[in-house]
């Protein structure tokens, strides 16, 4: 009864694309996604995807979701959606589900980092599942003790699962960290810029011509922090990395770009900057990289009807 029901709804109509690559029929379109059923199992509608079901009550207005979505189901969608099996990153980096749970999933927390902080805070909000850039392995292959294993264990036994997205997260054309800081500064034409490991994570693009100084200050306002300038002059062509990413200030020279943006760097480029003529801003490692968490958030919203609450816990750095 289940196929003949799903074989029904195939026939009659074509179902079409929406973003994030998941099809759906399209009598459900709207901001939840779930409008009515497809055919009835036993008491409830089955809510056909791509990727997985969703149940659906008949009886409870507004068809409210009986059976959650689980972390497997939403770790599928999001490797589709960020191109985690194809983008080169650092083998710490872990991406994807770095920590699975063992119940429905209604409320995501986003976080920047997956730190002891953070942890406690996505527990204390009633949360499922954490959304975050920087995951539980970057100390590389470790025992599970001390503050490694205080990590692990407060998320098992709160049934609290964990996925992570570094350089994937970075680089989406929509909703990444370069993407939401390119919008804050208002940057125009943008193309893809900055080489690593044979592929192009940040943007470049062009700026209402100001002076450094002037968009120092509207960066630090837009992020809530403080910005290093370093140099001076009129710019116009920007382009940026979130993050650590000082090392490709010696890209954005050989491209002649009048100003270089990214979250951290060494003292050597300082050098490398004024020398090349171009203005350096260190913006803050986790200052640049707070959107794209947040951006993904939105989106699980609009897509699946989950709750998303950010989890704001800055460095400073």
């Amino acid at each position: 009864m289940l196929r003949q029901a799903q074989h029904d709804a195939e026939e009659e109509s074509p179902r079409p694309p929406l973003q994030g690559g998941v099809n759906f029929h399209r009598r459900f379109a709207g901001p939840l996604l779930f409008k009515e059923g497809l055919g009835v199992v036993d008491d409830f509608f089955l809510f056909s995807f791509r990727f997985y079901p969703v149940i659906l009550s008949k009886d409870v207005p507004g068809s409210a979701i009986i059976r959650l979505m689980d972390i497997i189901q939403i770790a599928h969608y999001l490797d589709q959606l960020l191109d985690i099996e194809n983008i080169k990153d650092s083998p710490r980096a872990v991406n994807g589900l770095q920590v699975q749970n063992a119940m429905g999933i209604r409320k995501v927390g986003l976080a920047v980092d997956a730190c002891q902080a953070t942890i406690e805070m996505a527990i204390e909000r009633d949360c499922q599942m954490m959304f975050v850039h920087h995951g539980v392995f970057w100390g590389g292959l470790q025992p599970v003790r001390g503050p490694h294993y205080d990590k692990l264990s407060a998320m098992m036994q709160a049934n609290l699962g964990l996925y992570s997205a570094h350089l994937p997260l970075d680089m989406h054309p929509v909703l990444g960290n370069n993407r939401a800081l390119a919008d804050k500064i208002g940057l125009e034409h943008a193309e893809v810029f900055g080489e690593y490991e044979g592929q192009l994570i940040g943007l470049k693009g062009k700026v209402k011509r100001q002076s450094a100084k002037q968009l120092g200050a509207l960066l630090g306002e837009k992020l809530g922090a403080a910005v290093k300038v370093i140099g001076d002059g009129d710019v116009e062509s920007v382009g940026l990395v979130s993050g650590g990413a000082g090392d490709i200030v010696g890209q954005a020279v050989k491209e002649g770009l009048d100003c270089y943006i990214t979250g951290e760097g060494e003292n050597h480029q300082y050098h490398e900057a004024i020398e090349g003529g171009c203005v350096l801003m260190f913006a803050g490692h986790y200052a640049t990289e707070t959107g794209g968490v947040q951006a993904v958030g939105k989106h699980l919203e609009q897509q699946f009807g989950l709750e998303t609450e950010f989890l704001h816990y800055p460095t400073g750095l």
